[in-house]
């Protein structure tokens, strides 16, 4: 059986407590969120918060489909976050440098954020600051190494 449908059925069913076994149609729901490349982390965890929200009486009628509603939204959600340079960044959203940078640094994947800073720590090697100085240090760097990068006209 497939490794993805199995690790969410047993953490599924792990949750409600059962022997029940999957329905088809989640079966099937599953092999859909497998084929849109959805992480098994972010598929329990969602599975997780929606059965602790669910009414404990009522949590034997919990299923999947609830799941999917909520995995639906968070996609929608990461897909308008999603973009990749100013041009993206829509106008009426940002007006000031500093939001523009706030708002650039979010939607960084992780390996450009570790990038950046590795960068602003290379350029602050050498340097005596306390604690707290080089983290404003490390901000300000990142700050201006964005604006380089990804503001630049």
């Amino acid at each position: 059986m497939n490794r993805y449908i199995k690790e969410i059925e047993n953490f599924y069913l792990s949750l409600r407590k059962t022997s029940v076994l999957l329905s088809s149609k989640e079966r099937e729901l599953i092999l859909k969120w497998q084929s849109e490349k959805i992480p098994l982390k972010v598929v329990k965890e969602i599975i997780k918060r929606e059965f602790v929200r669910f009414p404990v009486r009522k949590q034997k009628k919990f299923n999947l489909f609830v799941v999917d509603k909520q995995l639906r939204e968070l996609l929608k959600k990461q897909k308008e976050k999603s973009f990749k340079t100013e041009k993206d960044i829509p106008k009426q959203a940002i007006n000031k440098t500093e939001d523009r940078i706030s708002t650039i640094w979010k939607t960084l994947s992780e390996k450009d954020k570790n990038r950046i800073k590795e960068k602003a720590i290379s350029q602050l090697k050498g340097l005596r600051l306390s604690k707290e100085e080089r983290k404003e240090a490390l901000k300000i760097l990142i700050r201006k190494l964005i604006k380089e990068e990804y503001l630049s006209d």
